[in-house]
């Protein structure tokens, strides 16, 4: 009986520093026990889901929780809301991996989103904001493209190489007038 005692203890223990360590963390996490109840969740998931602690003390229902984000406008639009809840429900049934999706909010808010389903039952969920890295990589890639055409329709030709001697950048123009072929740069 002692030895079984130690071993709840041992077991209660982890369960908390790695509640503890949930808090810590940026990104939104929510766990759902076997009967599909919120055991768990961090104050980032409250933030980003907008859901108040009053009514998350009650331990509601995966459905319950889904629906409440939804009136929130915090999940992705789609026409057959129901349809979408019933494959997100299989999530706590899929024992073979952690399944991984993107959702976009309205709003613009991207959300990377990880559904693990736990060993004795019930759900583990993480959801990354990755709305900086999406309008980071946005502005880049317009920055890219800019900086092609400003390139390209240079009367000079252009090439600029880098500090190993490689030709890092060039426009038309410069592999006209040198007679290079793409392949070649």
């Amino acid at each position: 009986v002692e030895e079984l005692e130690q071993a709840r203890g041992g077991i209660k223990r982890a369960a908390e520093a790695q509640r503890a360590m949930f808090d810590r963390l940026s990104a939104g996490v929510a766990q759902f026990g076997p009967d599909r109840a919120l055991v768990f969740c961090n104050q980032p998931f409250r933030r980003i889901f907008e859901l108040k602690n009053e009514w998350l003390a009650d331990r509601p229902e995966f459905d319950r929780i889904l629906e409440r984000m939804r009136e929130a406008n915090r999940l992705p639009v789609v026409r057959d809301f129901p349809g979408w809840k019933n494959e997100r429900r299989e999530w706590f049934l899929a024992a073979e991996s952690a399944r991984e999706e993107n959702w976009t909010l309205p709003g613009g808010t991207h959300l990377r989103v990880v559904a693990q389903p736990l060993p004795e039952g019930g759900l583990l969920t993480i959801f990354e904001d990755l709305t900086e890295q999406v309008q980071l990589a946005s502005a880049r890639d317009t920055l890219l493209r800019v900086r092609t055409a400003t390139f390209d329709n240079l009367f000079e030709g252009l090439g600029v190489f880098a500090a190993d001697g490689r030709l890092q950048l060039w426009n038309n123009r410069f592999k006209q007038a040198w007679g290079f072929e793409d392949a070649f740069i």
